[in-house]
């Protein structure tokens, strides 16, 4: 595990391979060694230099408690201090759910750091704003688990596990610190695919949807 500080806080992420550069970030509640522990490392480092990061208030990197620490070109700006550690100028931007939001935001802010999208099950994140309602989950360890609970995680030693490496009010500090003005939907001549669970429909009102239909991005259902 490697750190680097960013505005003052600790960032934590893995490297593995060689390769072109693919940066990977999680979602809310997720962390960075679960790119490892689902397969997606054993199967790209032998192509790709693969830089698994814990975005701030996840896994090993710091949890302030501060909403204001997650504003989202802060978050995004965290990412980029980790490539500027490892010497990498622009990279391939993979994120899962929340992660995925910060790809996408990456490609808004600074568009010359990122060569292409690889973006999972994303909405585009902006707490209360795209998210209304879920403050609640996130006022304690105790209400994160029954989220766990709601999500059909039946195994209480998964639930554990994923107890043991969150904060909930570190992760309520993120919710709200994202809840801003959604970005306008505008083309981004940047290489594009997306994958969802479920299955793919474009939806007017749903901002990822849109953006992802405007910037003809390939899409897949798995």
């Amino acid at each position: 595990m490697s750190n680097v500080t960013s505005r003052g806080y600790r960032i934590s992420y893995t490297t593995h391979g060689e390769g072109p550069p693919i940066v990977m970030i999680p979602g809310l509640t997720m962390h960075a060694a679960q790119w490892i522990d689902d397969g997606y490392v054993e199967a790209l480092a032998d192509d790709f230099r693969l830089v698994c990061v814990d975005p701030l208030g996840h896994g090993d990197s710091e949890k302030p408690h501060d909403a204001d620490a997650y504003r989202t070109p802060d978050v995004v700006a965290d990412i980029l201090a980790v490539l500027d550690a490892e010497q990498i100028g622009a990279a391939t931007w993979w994120g899962f759910s929340r992660g995925g939001s910060m790809a996408v935001d990456a490609a808004f802010l600074h568009p010359e750091r990122v060569r292409a999208l690889v973006i999972g099950d994303a909405p585009i994140f902006r707490g209360e704003t795209s998210h209304p309602g879920m403050g609640g989950v996130f006022e304690s360890d105790e209400t994160l688990r029954g989220l766990w609970a709601a999500m059909g995680v039946t195994d209480d030693a998964r639930i554990d596990a994923f107890a043991a490496i969150n904060d909930a009010l570190a992760l309520g500090a993120a919710y709200h610190g994202s809840t801003g003005p959604m970005p306008d939907i505008s083309l981004i001549p940047i290489p594009m695919v997306a994958y969802t669970s479920g299955q793919f429909t474009p939806d007017p009102d749903d901002w990822m949807t849109g953006f992802l239909t405007a910037n003809n991005a390939e899409i897949h259902t798995i």
